[in-house]
């Protein structure tokens, strides 16, 4: 995971390019690319984007007919859907749009984190939508108002094509300087155009999210929401379409913090060439877990109409409103990241060994590990008689923090959940250090290098200084999102 270690290198980057080029002015088809630019620039910066293979395969003749007949099919009932869709669709004052995973398995049924507790401290199961992306849970909290809107959308594409090929539509495009920009790409990076950022690119992009439009278009003017809420609104295209056709028919669009935002996450920060009203494939309005977080937006866009403000944690409050969670302390959480055994170091593994208390290491949603490796590396390492491996789904993380006496990790977001419930958290990894710079105080936030030589012995001494019960917890917040 060296490459997470160029996050300065990173924000530097970004901001030479914003100084020097007209990124707010950037647009084809009225978008505004450069979020869009910027983003992909950064996770392919990270080395982490995900890239798709095109996959040619030999058909034959009679094989393409069928294609054609079944697609035929298809593309009539697609149509018969889409428009079913529609017919189901009411008047709320909300639409909440996130993913499956950001649900959890409470009591039976999925439980979005976020949006569920809002909606069940509010009673407002009869005033809002919640639309998924991607996989679609039958048994979700709420079911009656969650729609499978990845579903509908693929409906709405699959008879739209034809008509999007037989139509062709101008492009506009103004991307002043932009040659220049790939130009200095290529003379920072070698190959600036590797990550598909051409002025092609773009307009192929653009055409995509433009071809969507109708459909969000329908669906608002079904709804008639005051506002739509998105959990993370970079990453999906269709997500892009839905902020854009919003913020075009003056709906308000807000950001619901979903993880981290700190100074060197690029979605969110060292933002340094705004328009007044932002990008319009962007949020107008961002609601934060904490102070922290709400000052880092409003570092950038407290000269925009783009706003911010603290809205708690809604899971956490849930959680310790309707479960009774034991006082005794006897474990240590190690919230790991989706490569553990990159970062489960011999450092660390001897810290583990060395330790008296019991250790749960809780998987990112995400892991990328099959768990026979994780857990055949335990045993090698002699450390799995004091450890158990914990799934993201197995106990809600506010559970499992607020057992534990101490926490530790290299750079998770489980740093805000942690303080937020007084446990004491250790980042042991630069990356981390870098993210959480403006909550280390020594008191609830501490940082020791898991490469330094007296990491163990400083990590024991932190440890040893934890007592089994913590504070007094103010962390309700009375924020009813329909307001």
């Amino acid at each position: 995971m060296a490459h997470l270690n160029s996050h300065k290198e990173i924000c530097n980057l970004f901001k030479r390019i914003e100084n020097k080029f007209p990124v707010d002015q950037w647009k084809v088809n009225n978008l505004h690319v450069w979020p869009y630019i910027r983003i992909k620039l950064y996770y392919y910066l990270l080395n982490i984007e995900n890239t798709q293979i095109e996959e040619k395969s030999a058909i034959s003749q009679n094989r393409k007919k069928k294609s054609i007949k079944a697609t035929t099919k298809e593309v009539v009932k697609s149509f018969f859907d889409t428009r079913q869709f529609y017919k189901s669709l009411k008047s709320k004052e909300v639409i909440f749009v996130g993913a499956h995973f950001h649900r959890v398995l409470q009591n039976g049924v999925y439980f979005n984190r976020f949006f569920d507790p809002l909606i069940e401290k509010y009673n407002l199961k009869e005033r809002a939508y919640t639309f998924e992306f991607q996989k679609y849970y039958p048994n979700s909290f709420n079911k009656n108002s969650v729609f499978h809107l990845a579903n509908a959308i693929r409906n709405y594409k699959s008879f739209k094509r034809i008509e999007e090929k037989l139509i062709t539509k101008p492009c506009t495009a103004n991307l002043i300087n932009y040659d220049d920009f790939q130009e200095f790409l290529n003379n920072e990076l070698g190959e600036g155009a590797i990550f598909k950022i051409t002025e092609n690119d773009l307009k192929k992009w653009s055409k995509k999210i433009i071809n969507l439009t109708p459909f969000f278009e329908k669906i608002i003017k079904k709804v008639k929401p005051n506002k739509i809420v998105f959990l993370s609104y970079y990453g999906f295209d269709d997500n892009y379409a839905f902020i854009y056709t919003a913020r075009k028919m003056q709906i308000k669009v807000v950001d619901f913090q979903h993880g981290p935002q700190s100074n060197i996450h690029m979605a969110y920060s060292e933002w340094n060439k705004v328009p007044q009203d932002g990008f319009n494939i962007m949020p107008i309005e961002y609601w934060n877990w904490d102070d922290n977080s709400k000052k880092n937006i409003e570092a950038w866009a407290n000269k925009t109409e783009v706003k911010a403000k603290v809205v708690g944690h809604p899971y956490i409050e849930y959680c310790l409103k309707h479960e009774k969670v034991e006082n005794t302390k006897k474990q240590i959480l190690f919230s790991l990241q989706t490569s553990p055994l990159e970062l489960l170091t011999k450092e660390v593994t001897s810290l583990i060994y060395n330790s008296k208390y019991h250790w749960v290491l809780r998987l990112h949603p995400r892991n990328e590990t099959p768990l026979i490796d994780i857990k055949n590396f335990l045993i090698q390492n002699r450390i799995d008689h004091n450890t158990e491996l914990q799934t993201a789904e197995d106990i809600p993380l506010p559970y499992v923090l607020t057992k534990s006496i101490l926490h530790i990790t290299n750079y998770s977001g489980c740093v805000i959940e942690a303080l937020t419930l007084n446990t004491v958290t250790v980042i042991i990894h630069n990356v981390g250090f870098e993210m959480f710079r403006n909550y280390i105080d020594d008191k609830k936030v501490f940082y020791v290098n898991r490469t330094s030589k007296d990491f163990e012995s400083r990590v024991l001494e932190i440890l040893s200084l934890q007592t089994e019960k913590s504070g007094s917890l103010d962390i309700f917040y009375d924020f009813n999102p329909i307001d």
